[in-house]
């Protein structure tokens, strides 16, 4: 079975929404990385050093660490990255594809 994660990115004032089918929330993560590659135009407010520096802290074993699954919300998550003294927020939502 196949999910759409919704992926919410605020940072600095910017925002940017974007999506993608995977099967769970692990192989989302992997396909929205490159889905970032193939479109950074969308996450500029970040800077190329600064999508890097998010990439490299949510990515792998601090993502499943570091991921909260929102309490009354279920396939709901949130976390929280720093770039410099500034802290950005990344929400996904998960939802059946029909």
């Amino acid at each position: 079975m196949k999910f759409r994660f919704t992926y919410v990115v605020e940072f600095n004032g910017g925002a940017s929404v974007s999506q993608v089918e995977a099967k769970d929330l692990q192989e989302s993560v992997e396909k929205w990385f490159k889905q970032l590659e193939e479109k950074s135009q969308d996450m500029s407010f970040l800077g190329s050093e600064g999508l890097r520096e998010m990439k490299a802290q949510i990515s792998g074993r601090e993502f499943e660490d570091g991921a909260i699954l929102l309490e009354g919300l279920p396939d709901s998550w949130s976390l929280v990255f720093a770039i410099g003294t500034q802290r950005g927020y990344i929400n996904i939502i998960k939802t059946e594809v029909k």
